[in-house]
């Protein structure tokens, strides 16, 4: 996190802070979202690692 506050809301209700300054490893096999929960601009950098031909995420299925 290069600038802000990062909050992670994982899908069973936990929550996970990253202030300015700390570094997360992103969290796979669980549905998430991240928003920017600080008072200003978040700025971050991201590193992605995938395969060709294959998605990065898969979104939620929601019932009709």
């Amino acid at each position: 996190v290069l600038k802000g506050e990062l909050t992670v809301a994982l899908e069973h209700g936990r929550q996970m802070v990253y202030p300015e300054g700390t570094s997360f490893a992103e969290v796979f096999s669980t549905y998430h979202n991240g928003i920017n929960s600080g008072e200003g601009e978040l700025v971050l950098i991201a590193f992605y690692l995938g395969e060709l031909g294959r998605n990065l995420s898969v979104p939620r299925k929601t019932e009709p």
